[in-house]
C-alpha cells in the first residue's frame, strides 16, 4: 500500500485564548460531551476521561468508517459523517461531533485500509465452492445491497459455462437478495460482478488449477 503522510493539526478547546489564525483548531461543541476513547486488544471502546474546558490536543490523524461508528454508537451520537480524531503521540481519540474544528485534515477510511471489501454494481448470482449456484428461491442479490467483506480471491471452474471464473468468498452469511435475506454456509460471487475496495486480494490458484481439482470430483 502506499505509505500515509501523517499531518499534525494543533487543536484547543473552548473557554481558552485562541490560536494563531493560521493554526488549525479544534473547539468543544455545547452540546456534546467531549471525552478521550481509546480501544482494546478486542477492539472495544473504552473511556480514557473527561476533556477539560482551556486543554490543548495535537492531532495527526482523521479516521471515518468502521471504528469511528462504533464510537458513534458508545457515546450515543450519530450523523452520518462521524469521524474520530486521534491526539499526537497517544492511542486516545476524540469524536468529531463533540468538537468544531477550524481546518480540517485529510480523512481515512478504516474500513478500506483494513479489510478487502466489495460492492455489487449489478444484481449477481451466488455460487457455492464446485461452481454450481446457490438457490435463492428465483432471486438474486440485490444491486449495491451494503458493503461486504471478502477473505479469499480464486478461480472455480463453473461446469455450466465450462469455464473457469475468478470469484471472491464472502465473509458474511447473510445475503441480502431482491425481497429476502437468505442464510447460506459460504457463497462466492464473480469477481467480474462486482466493485472491489480495500486490501488487495491475490488469487490463491490458477484457472488450469481450479479446472484439474474440478476434474477430480
Amino acid at each position: 500500500m502506499t505509505p500515509l503522510t501523517r499531518q499534525y493539526t494543533p487543536l484547543v478547546l473552548h473557554n481558552m485564548t485562541p490560536l494563531s489564525s493560521a493554526l488549525p483548531r479544534l473547539t468543544r461543541s455545547d452540546s456534546f460531551l467531549l471525552i478521550l476513547l481509546t480501544f482494546d486488544n478486542s477492539g472495544k471502546v473504552v473511556k480514557v476521561r473527561t476533556a477539560t474546558p482551556g486543554e490543548k490536543f495535537t492531532v495527526d490523524y482523521k479516521e471515518t468508517g468502521y471504528r469511528a461508528n462504533k464510537v458513534a454508537g458508545y457515546i450515543g451520537q450519530f450523523g452520518g459523517d462521524q469521524a474520530i480524531y486521534r491526539i499526537k503521540g497517544t492511542n486516545n481519540w476524540l469524536y468529531s461531533m463533540g468538537v468544531k474544528v477550524a481546518k480540517d485534515i485529510p480523512s481515512h477510511y478504516y474500513d478500506y485500509e483494513h479489510f478487502s471489501i466489495i460492492q455489487f454494481i449489478k444484481e449477481t448470482d451466488a455460487y457455492n465452492e464446485d461452481g454450481t449456484k446457490i438457490d435463492l428461491k428465483g432471486q438474486k442479490i440485490r444491486k449495491q445491497s451494503g458493503q461486504y467483506k471478502v477473505d479469499k480471491l480464486l478461480y472455480i471452474w463453473v461446469p455450466t459455462e465450462q469455464k473457469a471464473e475468478l470469484f471472491y468468498h464472502l465473509v458474511t452469511k447473510r445475503l441480502d437478495a431482491d425481497h429476502n435475506y437468505f442464510t447460506v454456509k459460504d457463497a462466492y460471487v464473480k469477481a467480474s460482478d462486482v466493485e472491489f475496495h480495500g486490501v488487495k486480494l491475490t488469487p490463491s490458484n490458477t484457472p488450469e488449477e481450479a479446472q484439474a481439482a474440478a476434474l477430480k470430483k
